[in-house]
């Protein structure tokens, strides 16, 4: 399966609330990867708690290097096994009870085979307190389908907060199967370094994308907004479906404790045929949600559901879409009681491909523009929406996230989108510097002139380097 090169864009605040926009730098670091091809996860891999790290892991060339926390540019081997994942993996990372008081970072990865007998299903976890080893976790059923091993992309495990324990730790999440009758959402949570538990929820069965379904968190429910919990949202071809919480256990809770209501699915499950008149009249069409979020669009108290639509293989512009909430999570099953509105249009982005939440009070979201080029931080504040907009140059935006001290959730957090670049890989953030690096050229071959202040070297390619720390 051909892997686009990627650059990488992280967008670093200073320590305060995404809607204090002047906090916010304009100019981004850029950080060169090695190669194309390579997989980026941020966690606090080698730096003390609340400052992130950068784990690059090539598939390719089983290769895994570790960029440190104010040392970007300074690679050094890492202990990742990756040369021992077989098939191709899609890397994610967090923070979970095995070791929740280590506060290193852990990344998991889906991997199945078919064949006869009981072919191997499982989760992999490499943990951050052994970063050599692999311990697996496995599913309770064949899940296979669809998957590498039968030619297609791999699965998504996402990193959820689930349950209410102290400190906060993280549930493993991974929706499998959404376009058949296997449809199923996994919940696993490691307990120690050999054990976790798993439970299975029933799904409902959507259309097909080009890319696995994968999981993200919402705060659309009362007891997730006033618990710290994350409502489950995945996105499908034209629709996302929703698992709310509806209660949450105190104490030492366990993944039996999880209280999630029924799937919801939001608008309709089938997109074939004319075109409902609840969809927007500037959205002339359906099409695949790979990114969503929740966000007080109207400023009524009440937090509302926002999704992309676009499929980045194709040059048809992206959507970005709100669903008005009502505070009854199924309420957004039907389009004349949440009904969808335009926020690109709302927003002025002419063609908006990748979204993701970014945790705080409030809430905020970033949006990458194919299109304008540019990540966009939208935060409700005073009765309206503040903008804060950066320049992230590429292909594709493959995530926007959190990354720097706080990034574990607290208000605050930064946030960085890597993004896909068609001949070299590059990792940028704002430091809290008037500038860290310049571009010349065409957006499509900007390549940066300055290097970052406090760098522990200079590139060849960039002079003059400014020696400011920051």
């Amino acid at each position: 399966m051909p892997r686009t090169a990627r650059l990488a864009v992280a967008l670093a605040a200073a320590l305060a609330a995404p809607a204090a926009r002047g906090q916010w730098r304009s100019e981004p670091m850029v950080v060169w990867l090695e190669a194309p091809g390579q997989d980026v996860v941020a966690g606090t891999f080698l730096s003390p708690a609340g400052s992130d790290d950068l784990l690059v892991l090539d598939q390719i060339r089983h290769a895994a290097r570790e960029r440190r926390h104010a040392a970007l540019l300074a690679p050094q081997a890492a202990p990742f096994p990756v040369g021992s994942l077989a098939l191709a993996r899609a890397f994610r990372a967090g923070y979970l009870a095995e070791g929740g008081g280590d506060a290193l970072a852990d990344v998991a990865s889906h991997y199945a085979t078919g064949g006869l007998g009981t072919p191997p299903s499982r989760v992999d976890v490499v943990f951050g307190s052994e970063p050599g080893t692999v311990r697996s976790f496995d599913l309770p059923v064949r899940t296979d389908a669809f998957g590498p091993s039968q030619g297609g992309p791999p699965y998504v495990v996402s990193f959820l907060r689930l349950l209410a324990r102290t400190p906060r730790v993280d549930t493993l999440v991974m929706p499998y199967c959404l376009d058949d009758v296997c449809s199923s959402l996994f919940l696993v949570d490691p307990t120690s370094a050999t054990t976790a538990a798993v439970r299975t929820l029933t799904a409902p069965d959507l259309e097909p994308m080009d890319v696995q379904p994968e999981a993200f968190p919402a705060w659309l429910s009362t007891v997730a907004r006033s618990t710290g919990l994350d409502d489950v949202a995945v996105g499908s071809f034209g629709t996302v479906v929703l698992w709310t919480h509806r209660s949450a256990a105190g104490g030492s809770p366990t993944l039996a404790d999880v209280d999630l209501a029924d799937p919801v699915v939001v608008g309709t499950t089938r997109h074939t045929g004319p075109v409902p008149t609840w969809l927007p009249p500037s959205i002339p069409r359906f099409d695949e949600v790979r990114g969503l979020a929740s966000l007080d669009v109207d400023q009524d108290g009440v937090p509302d559901l926002v999704f992309t639509m676009a499929n980045p293989s194709f040059t048809a512009a992206g959507s970005l879409v709100w669903v008005k909430g009502t505070g009854v999570a199924t309420d957004f099953a039907n389009p004349a009681l949440a009904p969808w509105h335009d926020l690109g249009a709302q927003l002025g982005l002419p063609d908006p491909v990748t979204v993701r939440p970014l945790r705080g009070s409030p809430a905020s979201i970033a949006v990458w523009d194919r299109t304008l080029q540019e990540v966009v931080v939208v935060t409700p504040a005073q009765g309206r929406l503040t903008t804060w907009r950066a320049p992230a140059p590429g292909r594709l935006a493959t995530d926007i996230r959190p990354r720097g001290r706080g990034s574990r959730g607290r208000p605050g957090a930064p946030g960085r989108p890597p993004a896909a670049s068609p001949t070299r890989s590059r990792w940028c953030r704002i430091p809290p510097a008037r500038r860290a690096c310049s571009w010349s050229g065409s957006p499509a071959r900007r390549r940066p002139r300055r290097w970052a202040p406090a760098s522990p070297m200079c590139s060849r390619r960039c002079a003059p380097c400014s020696r400011r720390r920051w």
